[in-house]
């Protein structure tokens, strides 16, 4: 709240700091390719790629035609001695500077040239980098599949390296793409999860990022207070660090909050700021923003000539960039207009044309294969661990890894053991009990045996008895008779 009342008190001491500011920046950019060009011509061979790489990327805001020579001579030299880092550097930073020039095919090309000879090389940060780079470059053609595809790429990547910087940008990147759908809840999530690793890395700028990414969801929700709460942490930040980007953006979302808190003075001259910001950069996308939000107040102040002409302003630097995601706010602004002037005839014409440009943009069944994505990346990252990287894994690792399987083995081990035991007792067992029912029956056999032998004698004992007392009776009926013929 302190930096808001400064802002409210003495606007153009604020101004005249940031231009103080950016004059020193300069003047020290100045000074460090000074010095570069001078070690230039006492190099040779992979220190002379490097300080052509580095000389491309500090002439990227002072002359495109510079920084764009540099990284040919850097490309060039590299090709020569074979160092396949520096071609590989001399591809991205190329690719960056023509995405500058809005020449995405050939920041396309060269993306993918850097991709190729860093996936040879198992450079997984500078692959993931890549990545991070072509998603946002399909974001702002409004190809958002595609950028999730790529952005949860490099999200896989920097977890895998545990590369805290990498996976809070590619959680921002992920939280823009949600919101630009209009998935709030998880773009709030996505957010909140980047904030906290920016402000554990002391990353800053990123927070300030981070900030406004947030307000930008509350603003969305209608919760405005909240909105210019997240706006004022971020605004904060960035005029300590004076980077023109992110306090552009700041101002242009503080003005939208201010608008619908119906506080227009702060609106205006937060938008008028972040325009004059934006111009100094060439960005004509957030430019076409500016002079929208700026027509909204015009209007709310009663001035529709004034708004009419920040529209035209608007829609002629559309057409010199693709600027398909501003166009149906913008159109939606003339709707508004032409019905502040009672001429419902082109209200309409424009609203249709808004609608037309809103389906361009999302169309229906977007926001399912957003969200069937996000869905699929969670459930892959609980199994991603259980996968082995194509990458070779670190020392620390691997021997985790070996660890972990030789335990399993030494489980699996044991448990294969005990059960090999459990069947040989089981076998075993089995066994004894058939030696013990052949036993059981071989004694019952012998029982059977000895009764019947016993039988069989008792029988002969009977049959010998009776002969034996036969005899005698016929014995003594023998003398019996002898004694009757005397």
């Amino acid at each position: 709240m302190i930096i808001l009342t400064s802002i409210q008190k003495n606007i153009f001491f604020v101004l005249i700091s940031l231009l103080l500011s950016y004059s020193i920046t300069a003047q020290n950019n100045k000074a460090l390719i000074d010095s570069l060009e001078k070690l230039t011509l006492t190099q040779k061979d992979t220190d002379l790629i490097k300080t052509y790489n580095e000389l491309t990327w500090q002439y990227r805001t002072v002359s495109s035609e510079k920084a764009i020579d540099y990284g040919n001579k850097a490309l060039e030299l590299g090709i020569k001695t074979g160092f396949n880092k520096g071609i590989a550097q001399a591809y991205n930073d190329l690719g960056i500077l023509y995405y500058d020039k809005q020449d995405n095919a050939k920041a396309l090309e060269l993306y993918h040239q850097s991709l190729s000879i860093r996936m040879k090389m198992g450079d997984k940060k500078g692959v993931a980098g890549i990545y991070s780079k072509i998603g946002v470059m399909f974001q702002k053609k409004g190809d958002y599949v595609t950028a999730l595809e790529n952005q949860q790429k490099a999200l896989k990547m920097y977890e895998d390296i545990k590369n805290d910087y990498g996976i809070s940008y590619a959680l921002n990147n992920i939280a823009i793409l949600s919101y630009d759908i209009g998935n709030y809840e998880d773009a709030l999530k996505y957010n909140l999860k980047s904030a906290e690793l920016k402000e554990k890395i002391g990353d800053k700028l990123g927070l300030s990022g981070s900030y406004v990414n947030i307000a930008n969801i509350y603003f969305s929700k209608k919760e405005f207070e909240k909105a210019i709460d997240y706006n004022l942490r971020a605004l904060e930040i960035c005029r300590k660090l004076g980077d023109k980007e992110y306090l552009s953006a700041t101002l242009n979302n503080l003005s939208s909050a201010y608008l619908n808190k119906n506080n227009l003075t702060e609106a205006l001259k937060c938008a008028e700021e972040s325009y004059q910001l934006r111009k100094e950069l060439d960005d004509k996308k957030a430019m076409i923003s500016c002079l929208v939000n700026m027509a909204n107040i015009y209007l709310k102040l009663k001035q529709p000539e004034t708004a009419f002409d920040k529209l035209n302003e608007a829609l002629a630097l559309s057409k010199q960039s693709h600027a398909l995601p501003e166009m149906p706010s913008l159109y939606g602004t003339y709707t508004e207009y032409y019905e502040s002037k009672s001429d419902l005839k082109k209200a309409l014409e424009y609203q249709k044309l808004q609608f037309s440009y809103r389906d361009s943009v999302l169309n229906e069944d977007l926001n399912s294969k957003i969200t069937e994505m996000n869905t699929k990346y969670e459930t892959e990252k609980k199994e991603r661990a259980l996968i082995e990287n194509k990458f070779e894994l670190t020392n620390k690792e691997l021997e985790l890894n070996q660890q972990k399987t030789e335990r399993n083995i030494l489980v699996i081990s044991i448990i294969v053991l005990l059960l090999l035991s459990y069947l040989f007792y089981s076998r075993y067992l089995f066994k004894q009990k058939m030696i013990f029912n052949k036993a059981i029956m071989k004694q019952q056999d012998l029982r059977s045996k000895a009764i019947v032998e016993a039988e069989e004698n008792e029988r002969k004992r009977i049959a010998r008895e009776l002969h034996d007392g036969l005899g005698q009776q016929l014995s003594a009926v023998k003398l019996n008779m002898s004694s009757v013929s005397s």
